[in-house]
């Protein structure tokens, strides 16, 4: 199973049984946890819940833009 990267904070479990694609039974607070803050690969993660709740590693690569008359809107 990979690694479901949180980011710092508290967090709720809740659970649900489904059989025959029915749901059988509910719970809301099976379980309660608070990840605390840290770094994945040397990079502090922010506990800036706007930013999400999971850090999905990422790589980011600039491209030349090529020109395109679509784009100038001619």
């Amino acid at each position: 199973m990979d690694p479901l990267l949180l980011i710092p904070g508290r967090y709720r479990l809740a659970g649900i049984v489904i059989f025959q694609d029915e749901a059988q039974h509910h719970v809301e607070n099976l379980a309660a946890f608070t990840v605390s803050p840290g770094s994945i690969n040397g990079h502090g993660i922010s506990n800036h819940r706007a930013c999400g709740l999971v850090h999905l590693p990422h790589r980011w690569q600039a491209c030349e833009l090529q020109y395109n008359a679509f784009c100038t809107g001619r």
